[in-house]
């Protein structure tokens, strides 16, 4: 009777191991989906009208469209990110959606080191960018840079 019993109980302990294994599978897929819809409903939802002037001031400033800040904001970039973002691809005469293609993701969100980013730049580069406010509260102020001094 043992020897029938005990192929029984590892039989059967390997099924429970295999449905609470999918269990849990199906429950991080469940999220994972979940997630992706949550942010793509985001992404699909209106912004503010707060978040519209920001777009609108930062588009007016660097002569892109309204909806080319939108779709970086979609991506993932704060409006102050997307004002360094576009800084940087002026400066280095690239499109904007071009230098985020650079940016690495790391668990499912860009990580952008803009400080390095600008001290990668060359002279040209610098001078390319000489004069353009260096972030948002600049914009909407609708003040320039100060010139650098070395």
């Amino acid at each position: 009777m043992q020897n029938l019993l005990r192929p029984a109980l590892v039989a059967t302990a390997a099924l429970l191991a295999l449905a609470s294994g999918y269990a849990v599978f199906a429950s991080a897929d469940s999220k994972e989906r979940s997630g992706t819809i949550q942010a793509q409903a985001a992404a699909q939802e209106p912004l503010g009208e707060g978040a519209m002037r920001n777009a609108e001031a930062i588009a007016k400033q660097f002569d892109i469209s309204t909806q080319d800040v939108v779709g970086l904001h979609e991506q993932g970039f704060g409006f102050g990110a997307i004002v360094k973002l576009l800084t940087l691809a002026k400066a280095k005469d690239v499109s904007a959606n071009t230098l985020a293609a650079s940016i690495p993701v790391v668990n499912g969100e860009r990580e952008p080191n803009f400080g390095e980013m600008f001290k990668a730049l060359t002279d040209q580069e610098r001078q390319r960018i000489e004069g353009l406010p260096k972030n948002l509260g600049q914009i909407k102020r609708g003040q320039a840079a100060k010139p650098r001094t070395r």
